[in-house]
């Protein structure tokens, strides 16, 4: 499990998610993504740990001390900000706004913006 204090720190470390895993948000932040934390989760983590589910709804058994919601999977997340850069060679990691652009569109309308 990583964890990520915001966007910029999440997207600056793309390289080192695992093969396969989901992304959880702070629950309280999701209308905020830019300044929500973040946590990676492996699919081994997932499948050892398993998941609870309580009042806070179902979630990963290693965030059960944290209030989250599953934003996306890792893979999918990683194809948005390689893509996203792929398409603009000039784009740096550190252009938050341009990749929180692209993760908004692809929450909104299940597609990729570029």
């Amino acid at each position: 499990m990583k964890n990520y204090n915001n966007l910029a720190e999440l997207i600056m470390d793309k390289d080192n998610y695992p093969n396969a895993g989901g992304l959880y948000i702070e629950k309280s932040k999701t209308g905020d993504l830019k300044n929500a934390r973040y946590w990676v989760i492996s699919s081994k983590e997932t499948k050892e740990e398993g998941y609870i589910t309580d009042e806070r709804g179902e979630r990963p058994a290693i965030l059960r001390d944290f209030d989250v919601k599953s934003l996306l999977d890792i893979q999918t997340f990683q194809d948005i900000i390689n893509l996203k850069m792929k398409n603009n060679p000039e784009l740096r990691l550190e252009q938050t706004d341009v990749f929180l652009e692209a993760i908004l569109y692809y929450l909104e309308h299940d597609d990729f913006m570029d």
